[in-house]
C-alpha cells in the first residue's frame, strides 16, 4: 500500500450539477505524485484483501501488486512507484513478485438492459452479468469482493464500471496473468498487472452533493473461495495463406453486406470476423465488436463511407451467430442481440464525437 504526500490525492473529486446527465461533474482527477509513505500487509485470503480495501475507502492511498525491495523498507516514507532505476544510484522501491490476489478491472462493458447501477437492488444481477459476460466460466461459481469504481454513479451511469477481487488458488506473476487474460478475459484491463501500476481503491469525493453510492460501492458475491485460472491454450500451427476475394466491402458511399465466409483482407470486420469468439486466437464478444464499432464510427466521421447503422448491425448479428463459442451466450446475462449493437454504436459515436471537439 503506498500512501501519496500531502497535496496529491489517490481519488477523484466530483460537484453536484443539475445541468449534467448524470447531476454530477468532474473537478479533478488523480494526482499521485511521485513520492509515498510505503505500507505492507499481509493478506492471507480474500477476507483480509477485502477488509484492507473498505478500510481505504476514506484514506488517500493505493495498492500495487509489487512487494517492497530491502531500499523500499529502509526508506518507507520517501518510497518511489518504479522497479527499474531512472539514473545511477537510483533505487527502486518495488519489485515483481507472484500474488494470490487479482483484481478485475472491467469498465468498458455496456449496462445490462433494464438494470441501473443506481439501484442497490440490481447490483448483485449486475456483478453476475460482468462475471459471466468478461470471464471464464472457471471465475462464474468463485467468491468474489466487488467495489464500483470512481466514475460509476457520478459520471458514468450507462458503463459498468467496476473492481472484482478474487482469491487464486495458488500465487501467480503477473507476466503469466497477462497471457491468460489475453487468451481468455480481453475485455478485463490488463494494465493493473504489473508491480507498480496503482490500484485505486479510496471511494470519490463529492463537493455539494452525496454520492448516490455512499455505503453501497462494496459487497460480496458468495461462491467457492478460491478461483483457478484457465490454462493457457497452445500456440496454434500459421496457417497457410489462402487466397481471397479482393471484392470492396465499400462501393459507391454505401455499405455492402458480403458474405460471412468472404470478408476482404482489407476490411476492419475482417478482423472481427478472425478474433471474434471464444478459443485458441479469439478475442471473445465484446472488446472485438467495440473496436469494430469505433472504427466504423471514424470512417463515417471521416466521410469514408456512407452511415449505414442497420446493414453493420445486421452484419454483427451475422458474425456473432458464425462465431465459435465455448459458453452459451444466454447465459451470460449480456445479449449481442440488436439493442446491444445499438448501444455500442452510440457510444462508438460519442467517443468519436468528443475526440473531434478536444
Amino acid at each position: 500500500m503506498l500512501v501519496p504526500k500531502p497535496g496529491h490525492t489517490a481519488t477523484k473529486t466530483y460537484s453536484a450539477d443539475l445541468g449534467s446527465p448524470t447531476g454530477f461533474r468532474k473537478l479533478s482527477d488523480y494526482d499521485l505524485g511521485w513520492e509515498f509513505t510505503a505500507h505492507e500487509a499481509r493478506l492471507d485470503d480474500l477476507d483480509a484483501l477485502a477488509g484492507l480495501v473498505a478500510g481505504l475507502a476514506g484514506r488517500d492511498a493505493i495498492l500495487v501488486r509489487g512487494e517492497l525491495t530491502e531500499a523500499g523498507r529502509e526508506a518507507r516514507d520517501t518510497a518511489n512507484r518504479r522497479i527499474n532505476p531512472k539514473r545511477k544510484g537510483d533505487r527502486p522501491s518495488l519489485r515483481a513478485c507472484a500474488r494470490r490476489w487479482f483484481m478485475g478491472d472491467v469498465d468498458r462493458l455496456p449496462m445490462p438492459e433494464g438494470l441501473s447501477v443506481l439501484r442497490w437492488e440490481d447490483h448483485a444481477a449486475i456483478i453476475d452479468a460482468t462475471i459471466r459476460a468478461s470471464f471464464p466460466p472457471a471465475f462464474w461459481y468463485a467468491r468474489c469482493f466487488w467495489q464500483f469504481s470512481n466514475s460509476a454513479g457520478l459520471s458514468v451511469t450507462d458503463t459498468v464500471k467496476i473492481h472484482l477481487f478474487f482469491w487464486l488458488n495458488g500465487p501467480v506473476d503477473d507476466d503469466h496473468l497477462r497471457r491468460v487474460l489475453k487468451a481468455h478475459m480481453p475485455d478485463i484491463d490488463h494494465a493493473p498487472f504489473n508491480p507498480v501500476q496503482p490500484h485505486f481503491v479510496t471511494d470519490p469525493r463529492v463537493v455539494g452533493g452525496r454520492d448516490p453510492l455512499a455505503g453501497r460501492r462494496t459487497g460480496w458475491r458468495e461462491g467457492a473461495a478460491e478461483a483457478v485460472l484457465p490454462a493457457l491454450p497452445p500456440t496454434p500451427p500459421r496457417p497457410a495463406r489462402k487466397a481471397r476475394d479482393t471484392h470492396h466491402l465499400y462501393e459507391d458511399g454505401g455499405l455492402e453486406v458480403p458474405r460471412v465466409s468472404n470478408l476482404p483482407s482489407t476490411s476492419f470486420l475482417d478482423d472481427l470476423q478472425r478474433s471474434l469468439g471464444d478459443g485458441p486466437g479469439r478475442k471473445g464478444f465484446h472488446e472485438p465488436l467495440r473496436r469494430a464499432t469505433l472504427r466504423y464510427a471514424a470512417q463515417v466521421a471521416g466521410g469514408h463511407t456512407q452511415r449505414s447503422d442497420e446493414q453493420l448491425i445486421g452484419l454483427l448479428l451475422r458474425l456473432v451467430a458464425a462465431a465459435p463459442t465455448q459458453r452459451c451466450r444466454h447465459a451470460l446475462g449480456l445479449a449481442y442481440d440488436h439493442a446491444y449493437m445499438r448501444r455500442l454504436l452510440a457510444g462508438a459515436y460519442r467517443i468519436i464525437s468528443m475526440e473531434q471537439n478536444t
